[in-house]
């Protein structure tokens, strides 16, 4: 078990840094090797987007070319906001979809259902949106389970920036699959409320292997394929939205008693999906900016070299009229001034030079850092900013905790300063990171190996320096909206869009009045929209509008602890809307054969074997077990039992079989439910031209 969690962890950090489609790494079966990647020989992927809900789904076959029959870890990434929607994995060639349930109560039946060798999968959240799938078990090559067929579905709102709208489909496979992929095909298809001016891949522009279709203004479709390769990139497509100074647009999900869907109970209120696109008429305005910097000994190595290079861009990127000051801090604070200086040449060179000289050490004093930025001049006219570097956690003083440090911020941040979070590498604690900026009105920012660091810098600062819109509201005109999420209402910032998912009571045509202030400036945008909307029901808006509470419920725990009224409510809507979640867990139970169960923790046998029943003589019931070896075709296969005098009293097995071994119980029963007496009984079992039959003796 420690090397298989050992490998879970590497397998994270790989998957989380190269955004594979996914990679099955396996050992053999109840034993403590570790993993070897299994083959990805195929995988197809259908991508539908709705204005800007993509709900991607992707069904990819392993196979197993060893000679042990092996027990697989799937691990997989995903992007930040998506939510997986279902799961399903395909088991003597039936498609068997995953139950949500509490994580502690799905990895107990995991386990259990391992120990009796049936086949089960579990799918647990690992943190950062990576998630693991456990498939047990993947037999051998040449028997008919060597190659396991998993589909995962998952729904996102994609990220809106500047009319642009961009979707990745993460299918980096190099050096996780040992051979290349048989075949790999996406289907994308494209329907929008505003026009599509254009849809482009970045990514693949001019590859052969994809092809974009324009089918009207408002519809278009994409395919890519190739075969026996790996994919070296991610695809990205991106398309770009027609919109008039602003646009309001909206979906919505009613229950419907003739068409209910799992997640429905009758007298539900409906859901709606809400986005504000302000118009793009703000000035940049100056900044007031202090960088604060993790120096600790855990930024060694390329860590350090990312910090230093990310300080140099920021400071290089800020604008005449900025002002700017720099706090180091490992166990100590190091400032690089006492307050904030103009953005000149001699500061801007002095500012270089105390960068480049940073070195690792020390312990992480995250909560001082924050309250010295705090305690810097700030001008209320001007955009106020602390951008956060880290790697990591508080490890100084002792009693530092993420939720402290949420804590302290939030009592000497009464000026209303923003905060945006930079994590640097791939061990970053991302939840930690963006409940900082989320409670003080940022945004987190990854920082990995591979970044153009110049390029984020220039992004983020042209960001805040045009403050769309603060101080959010809408009002919803009278349909009783309720339940919406974020709460509260982020600000806006250069291209940015506002996204609302909530419940609502009342039907009909009402007004939607969008307010924000921009500096002594307000705005007010007002449409009027139909609920239910006339784009139709949309199955996804529920989850979503379910994923977002989570959201919001997981970062209420992050700032209080595990209050049980807190993670009941994430377990009940993870459970009721199928989400995996840190305590929510989906797990694939083997369908019944009959009164059969297969038992896989032998190997195949050579031959047919109706083994003697276990106990003989037996009171209440006997197990019987029986072999049959990997065959071609499907034969059907019997076991009758008989009295002492030939008569017939139970068929106990009738089924088709393609080999295996199997466990059936029988209670002295016969075919009625009647209870039998004690005396000699006779199980025969009939399979092609072979007959076999055992004694069994019955007592009371």
């Amino acid at each position: 078990m420690k090397k298989l969690m050992c490998l879970v962890l590497v397998l994270l950090a790989f998957a989380s840094s190269t955004h594979a489609v996914g990679a099955l790494y396996a050992r053999r079966a109840l034993s403590n090797d570790s993993g070897t990647a299994l083959w990805l020989e195929k995988y197809n992927a259908d991508v539908k987007i709705t204005d800007q809900i993509a709900v991607t789904h992707v069904d990819q076959t392993f196979k197993n070319e060893t000679s042990n029959r092996l027990e697989g870890v799937f691990v997989f990434p995903l992007p930040d906001n998506a939510v997986i929607t279902e799961l399903a994995l395909w088991i003597n060639g039936q498609r068997v979809v995953a139950k949500v349930m509490d994580s502690d109560t799905a990895s107990m039946k995991y386990d259990s259902i391992v120990r009796r060798s049936i086949d089960p999968a579990l799918l647990q959240d690992m943190g950062n949106n990576v998630f693991k799938l456990s498939v047990f078990p993947i037999d051998p090559v040449g028997s008919p389970m060597c190659e396991r067929r998993i589909e995962i579905t998952y729904a996102e709102l994609l990220p809106y920036d500047a009319a642009s709208v961009e979707y990745a489909f993460f299918m980096k496979t190099v050096n996780l699959s040992p051979k290349p992929v048989l075949v790999t095909s996406l289907t994308f298809d494209l329907t929008a409320q505003n026009k599509i001016l254009s849809l482009v891949s970045p990514s693949h522009a001019g590859s052969p292997e994809l092809a974009i279709t324009k089918l009207s203004d408002y519809h278009y479709t994409a395919t890519f394929g190739n075969e026996n390769s790996y994919s070296e990139k991610d695809l990205q497509l991106v398309y770009t939205l027609g919109l008039t100074d602003y646009a309001m647009n909206h979906l919505t999900y009613t229950v419907k008693p003739d068409s209910m869907l799992f997640f429905d109970t009758l007298g539900d209120n409906p859901y709606f999906l809400l986005w504000v696109t302000p118009p793009d008429t703000a000035h940049a305005l100056n900044k007031n900016v202090v960088l604060v910097a993790d120096i600790s000994s855990s930024m060694s190595g390329t860590r350090i070299i990312q910090l230093r290079a990310s300080l140099n861009a920021m400071v290089d990127k800020l604008n005449p009229g900025d002002k700017f000051n720099i706090i180091a801090f490992s166990t100590a604070v190091r400032p690089f001034s006492a307050d904030l200086v103009p953005a000149d040449s001699a500061d801007r060179a002095a500012a270089h030079a105390f960068i480049n000289q940073l070195s690792e050490a020390g312990l992480t004093d995250i909560e001082d850092a924050l309250k010295a930025a705090l305690k810097s001049t700030w001008i209320s006219s001007m955009v106020n900013a602390i951008v956060f570097l880290t790697d990591g956690q508080p490890t100084w003083p002792a009693t530092s905790t993420s939720a402290s440090i949420i804590d302290t911020v939030a009592a000497h941040n009464s000026g209303g300063v923003e905060i945006f979070t930079f994590g640097i590498g791939d061990q970053v604690g991302v939840d930690f990171l963006k409940l900082l900026a989320k409670q003080n009105s940022g945004f987190a920012t990854m920082i990995l190996a591979d970044d153009s660091i110049n390029v984020m810098m220039q992004s983020f600062l042209n960001k805040i320096s045009f403050p769309l819109l603060k101080n959010l509201s809408i009002d919803y005109g009278g349909i009783s909206a309720y339940d919406m999420y974020p709460n509260p209402l982020p600000n806006l910032y250069l291209g940015a869009q506002l996204s609302v998912l909530g419940r609502y009571r009342t039907s009909g045509q009402f007004p939607i009045t969008f307010r924000g202030s921009r500096g002594s400036d307000s705005l007010m945008l007002k449409q009027t929209l139909a609920f239910p909307s006339t784009a139709g029901n949309q199955p996804f808006v529920p989850r979503m509008w379910a994923s977002s509470k989570i959201d919001y419920l997981l970062n209420e725990i992050g700032i209080y602890g595990e209050l049980p009224e807190l993670v009941d409510a994430v377990k009940v809507l993870g459970k009721k809307y199928s989400i995996i979640t840190k305590y929510t867990s989906a797990v694939v139970t083997e369908p019944p054969v009959g009164n059969t169960l297969l038992d896989k923790t032998d190997k195949l046998a050579t031959r047919v074997t109706l083994h003697a029943n276990l106990p003989n003589p037996f009171t209440f019931t006997t197990q019987i077990r029986y072999s049959v070896p990997a065959l071609s075709t499907p034969q059907r296969v019997t076991i009758r039992i008989y009295d002492a005098r030939g008569a017939l009293v139970r068929t106990l097995v009738n089924e088709v079989t393609m080999g295996g071994n199997y466990v059936v119980r029988w209670n002295a029963t016969d075919d009625g439910g009647r209870q039998l007496c004690a005396g000699i009984y006779l199980a025969v079992l009939e399979i092609g031209q072979t007959r076999q039959m055992i004694t069994m003796r019955h007592i009371r």
